[in-house]
């Protein structure tokens, strides 16, 4: 059992799965292996013949590592250099009693205490090795949290400067069209830029919270259209990936767009309502309360195209819509 502790150990203290990635099934084997020689001596007889195999094969096993640590160690790797420095006492005892088995030195009682010193020094100096291992990791982690968030403010720097360029290209045209056509990209990049600007204050990097995310993003458009009340069903601890939320968030950047621009005439009282439940599957749906229309009527515009794209392509959805006496889309995905 020790010895099986000792292979798990040492595979991920010397990082083999990124150095060495083709000798992990090794590593299982040999914890495997261990294993079964532990679960065999509760019913083989601890023989002589049955208690020098396994020794040997431990000796091999212990070898092998110092071997494979040693490779490592001339990489100038510093934990497998930390690891066979742990090992060296160990090692030295092991070599003196080699010399007393051939006569060669005498160290008469002192050779359990010898052997106590080493180990006791091995699991200082791998205890040590882990500690520091530990806090480089942190440090790493805590950098790596730093640069991504100050590359996600740069990125939504550069959206807003993108944002700007078709705020002023709109300011200058006098095709309604063509205008109409610059806002609705401007928003779509807005909704990308809040997606960035959201993730800089993140608990989690490299995920966003949704309800938080989704909750500032209404805002953004009952200030656009106060005629229209929104309802948000989501709950608040819940986070989504970059990859995950971008689509998403162009998609509903469409159907609200949508929705306002030809669901509500001679609607007294406008709404929308989105949800988003988190099971085993994520679960979008979106529902508002305008005329409806027939698909078989309408000329697929290309926020429409976009949303099919989006919701198909990246997000690998399945998507279920009526739109017969209110416009209803769900989306499902992983």
């Amino acid at each position: 059992m020790t010895a099986a502790m000792f292979v798990g150990f040492s595979r991920d203290f010397l990082d083999v799965q990124e150095h060495y990635p083709k000798y992990i099934r090794y590593f299982h084997a040999l914890i495997i292996s261990n294993l079964a020689f532990f679960a065999l001596s509760e019913f083989v007889p601890y023989t002589p013949f049955v208690k020098g195999t396994i020794a040997t094969f431990i000796s091999l096993e212990v070898l092998a590592l110092l071997a494979l640590a040693a490779s490592l160690g001339l990489r100038q790797d510093r934990y497998a250099q930390f690891y066979l420095a742990s090992f060296s006492p160990l090692l030295l005892a092991l070599g003196s009693v080699g010399l007393e088995f051939f006569a060669l030195v005498d160290l008469g009682q002192s050779t359990p205490y010898l052997f106590e010193a080493a180990i006791l020094i091995e699991a200082a100096g791998l205890s040590f090795a882990v500690s520091y291992k530990q806090k480089e990791t942190n440090l790493k982690l805590k950098q790596n949290e730093l640069l991504f968030k100050e590359l996600s403010h740069r990125v939504q720097n550069n959206l807003q400067q993108v944002i700007s360029i078709l705020t002023l290209q709109k300011s200058q045209t006098a095709d309604p069209v063509v205008a109409d056509n610059l806002e609705e990209t401007i928003n779509r990049i807005s909704s990308i830029s809040l997606i960035h600007k959201t993730l800089q204050n993140s608990a989690q990097p490299g995920n966003i919270n949704v309800h938080e995310y989704l909750n500032t993003l209404l805002k953004v458009y009952e200030k656009l259209s106060d005629k229209v009340g929104y309802s948000l069903h989501c709950e608040k601890d819940t986070y989504l990936s970059l990859e995950k939320l971008t689509p998403l968030a162009l998609i509903l950047n469409e159907l609200i767009t949508n929705s306002i621009k030809y669901a509500f005439e001679g609607v007294e009282s406008p709404s929308i309502s989105i949800r988003l439940e988190f099971n085993e599957h994520i679960h979008f749906s979106y529902e508002d309360n305008g005329h409806g229309f027939d698909p078989a009527t309408i000329t697929p515009s290309i926020g429409t195209k976009l949303i099919t794209l989006l919701s198909k392509s990246q997000l690998k959805g399945s998507v279920n819509m009526d739109s017969r006496d209110r416009y209803l889309y769900e989306l499902t995905f992983c």
